[in-house]
């Protein structure tokens, strides 16, 4: 039985689940609420005004018409006394988790930055020369410091075969917890001065694991996955939204590398798809109760991870953002892929398998309805074969990320700030 107060008195009105709900709803009406919740405008507007205290069925379908996790303000209202240390004990053991693996390695761990600390330990060992230099993507206000390079010189003769193997043992636990590998193009490393510019070490920035603010937008669902094909750009769209919404962000497979000291470039690993899908499993199962968040995931994982997320069509969450590949891009990274060496076939055969993925996807989400906003990931204008065009793609990864936080508000009639997402979207990560 609801508890109503008496009189019409807003007994209720300073109660934190109150204040949760009206803080919620200042971007819609009470009559959207209610015909989202499927109640009268009266009856939102009693629990909003604090008059009434709603059933835990009613705060269940409030919530969920305003996009804020069920659990927690079933918790707030009393309905689930004892839950709150459920989800406090998940987030400690999340964040114990993402440690545990640091400590085991013995890595050091403070405001230094990762490229630092792999350029010193390359230096300490006696036998390499390091050179880190900052890689920028982007012109205009979408420029970012999107990684650091590391380049390495033997101080004796050494094949490039030979310096490959020992810095994969002599790295192994920083570049697993930094999330970093050799790197994909060797376009970007050139200005670097080195003989070796197939085996610069790209230390991520942009789209390096981080945890969110204290100030979330509400009116978001509570966790937001991205995934698209090869070159999409999940990772950086992903990075952004979670800028914008200022929420905890993540790549599956930089969690993989850190969570079991995966290297990431290391794509023939028979573990290697084993351990992504896993972290892959665990922000699916956790989306409604883990931390705010916004997950990439992409490239070879493309169509299992839609799998996964298409097992659960009664969840509200994890939301699924499809950067689709087109035909055009798909053709431009079978030759990337092929030309740097980032798969063991030929560029027909890597062709094949990304068109085959995306109609796996495009079928998997189909029952996903409104849970979907789906937009075509194309090429960038300035992106040629023999170049990288990094500039290029990150303007197009910018824009598409801004595209779909205006469509998520537009389209899907999501209730948040959108004026204050894309303000705090261009400020991140500068």
């Amino acid at each position: 039985m609801a508890e109503r107060s008496g009189n019409g008195e807003p007994r209720f009105l300073d109660e934190e689940w109150c204040v949760v709900l009206r803080r919620a709803a200042k971007e819609t009406t009470y009559r959207d609420i209610a015909a989202e919740a499927g109640y009268s405008r009266a009856h939102i507007a009693e629990i909003f005004g604090g008059r009434k205290r709603p059933t835990a069925d009613e705060l269940l379908r409030i919530a969920g018409a305003l996009g804020l996790s069920q659990l927690r303000m079933l918790d707030l209202a009393g309905h689930l006394p004892g839950v709150s240390r459920l989800l406090t004990y998940l987030e400690q053991l999340e964040d114990q988790a993402s440690r545990t693996q640091l400590a085991a390695a013995s890595v050091p761990f403070d405001d230094v930055h990762g490229a630092a600390i792999i350029a010193g330990k390359g230096l300490a060992s006696g036998r390499y020369r390091a050179v880190v230099d900052p890689l920028w993507q982007g012109t205009g206000e979408y420029r970012r410091h999107y990684a650091d390079l590391v380049a390495f010189e033997p101080v004796q003769a050494m094949s490039a075969v030979e310096i490959r193997a020992d810095l994969e043992e002599l790295l192994h636990h920083e570049m697993a917890w930094f999330t970093a590998g050799f790197i994909g193009s060797p376009e970007t490393a050139r200005h670097l001065n080195t003989s070796h510019p197939e085996l610069v070490i790209n230390v991520p920035r942009f789209v390096a694991i981080r945890k969110g603010g204290v100030n979330p937008l509400v009116g978001v669902p509570h966790t937001i996955s991205v995934i698209g094909g090869h070159w999409s750009g999940s990772a950086d769209v992903a990075s952004l939204l979670a800028h914008g919404f200022d929420y905890d962000y993540s790549h599956v497979g930089f969690v993989a590398s850190r969570a079991f000291s995966r290297i990431t470039h290391r794509w023939d690993h028979r573990l290697f798809d084993r351990d992504r899908l896993e972290v892959a499993r665990t922000y699916v199962a956790g989306g409604e109760i883990g931390r705010s968040r916004v997950w990439a995931a992409g490239g070879d994982g493309y169509a299992e991870t839609a799998r996964l997320l298409a097992g659960d069509r009664r969840g509200r969450n994890p939301f699924v953002v499809h950067l689709r590949p087109t035909d055009e891009l798909i053709d431009w990274t079978s030759w990337a892929r092929t030309a740097w060496r980032q798969h063991g076939g030929d560029a027909e055969t890597d062709r094949g398998s990304s068109i085959s993925d995306r109609a796996v996807v495009d079928q998997q989400l189909a029952g996903l309805g409104s849970r979907v906003l789906t937009l075509d990931a194309g090429l960038p204008a300035g992106a040629v074969r023999d170049s990288d065009n990094l500039d290029a793609f990150m303007d197009h990864w910018c824009l598409l990320a801004e595209t779909v936080a205006e469509r998520l508000r537009a389209d899907l009639h999501m209730r948040f700030d959108l004026d204050e997402a894309l303000r705090r979207m261009r400020n991140g990560g500068r």
